[in-house]
């Protein structure tokens, strides 16, 4: 267990795609198509299979989740829901199963990707970044114009300018990837709420905070 938890923890994993890819290896080896595969495994026990991986995927993350919370502020001390409680003791618990982590972690898996779980992690390991979008308050109504205001003003004046105007997407895509994090919510689904909403966003996205 300790060994799989590392993999989840470290890699940034589609436990849907994986568990693909192990379906279509299976018929390859047996010799028989994906439709005869399909008949004999059954859809639903395929889907059991990535809903308990892909709960064992956030229950690997859960340390850096906490962290990430508390370290940004995001819900308030006094605010921490029973949910958020649980999944604390669940993740001291190592005598836990999978199915009982897949069944506490449900409403994360319905909410959020595993690419989120990334975003998590940069935020974390690059937190002053956060730290300044915040201080400079970017994300209120006044922030969000003064910001407006600013990439406009860059953009005119980076055209013809290659390297500036990376800089200038960087921090347009920087801006729009720590918003959560800044972004107070009054329990834990509101968090993840916020995570949801997001654009959708690539791996190397990420590269742009780091």
């Amino acid at each position: 267990m300790t060994e799989l938890k590392n993999v989840f923890r470290n890699k940034n994993i589609s436990v849907q795609e994986e568990v693909k890819k192990l379906f279509i290896n299976q018929s390859v080896a047996k010799n028989i198509s994906i439709q005869e595969l399909e008949t004999v495994t059954g859809d639903k026990k395929i889907e059991q299979v990535c809903d308990m991986l892909q709960g064992y995927q956030y229950y690997s993350h859960i340390n850096v989740i906490i962290d990430c919370i508390k370290k940004f502020d995001i819900i308030p001390k006094e605010r921490h829901c029973d949910m958020f409680e649980q999944l604390k003791q669940l993740n001291n618990n190592e005598s836990c199963t999978i199915k009982e982590i897949s069944n506490a972690y449900k409403l994360f898996k319905e909410k959020c990707k595993h690419q989120h779980l990334q975003l998590i992690k940069a935020t974390v390991e690059c937190s002053i970044v956060v730290q300044k979008m915040k201080e400079f308050d970017l994300y209120s109504l006044h922030g969000q114009r003064r910001f407006q205001a600013l990439r406009d003003h860059l953009t005119t004046s980076f055209q013809l300018q290659e390297k500036n105007n990376m800089i200038l997407n960087s921090l347009i895509v920087t801006h729009s990837l720590c918003e959560p994090f800044v972004s107070e919510a009054n329990t834990f689904e509101e968090f993840l709420d916020h995570l949801a909403q997001m654009p959708t966003f690539e791996e190397n996205s990420l590269d742009h905070i780091r």
